[in-house]
């Protein structure tokens, strides 16, 4: 539990509890951060794409911590619908231990959000230290820093 907390903590997926199999594309799951991926060597399935949304700068969607608030015994399904307060679906749980989880959120969307719900419980995303200052195409990722 405290490993998990920890990964959580940090926006950091393993495994297939966190990342969806054939799904899951590697800069929304943080490999670019993570130096997981090499844009200068090798080949790779989905190189292509992955390196076009590398050199264009647009990345939409981002693995990122989530700390809820009174969560009171609730219980969230994997890929449970995250709501701003708009009322428009901007990220899906992708898992959570206690207080804490990861989801991966539409990164426009929710920066630009004043509050976030999943199920009746408010959450907030944080910026992980270990991430850089800048988002390309997107700029500063203001992000409450935990």
């Amino acid at each position: 539990m405290k490993e998990l907390s920890f990964r959580y903590k940090l926006g950091i997926g393993e495994g297939v509890q966190d990342l969806l199999f054939g799904v899951s594309f590697p800069l929304e799951i943080n490999c670019d951060y993570l130096h997981g991926l090499s844009f200068h060597k090798g080949c790779y399935i989905g190189q292509e794409l992955t390196a076009r949304t590398h050199h264009t700068g647009v990345i939409r969607k981002r693995l990122m911590p989530l700390i809820f608030n009174n969560i009171n015994g609730k219980n969230f399904e994997y890929d449970e619908k995250i709501i701003n307060d708009n009322g428009n679906i901007v990220g899906k749980i992708r898992g959570y231990v206690g207080t804490v989880g990861l989801g991966l959120m539409r990164i426009g969307e929710t920066i630009a959000s004043k509050t976030l719900f999943v199920k009746g419980c408010t959450l907030k995303i944080v910026k992980p230290q270990w991430w850089p200052q800048e988002s390309p195409k997107i700029g500063a990722l203001k992000i409450n820093k935990h």
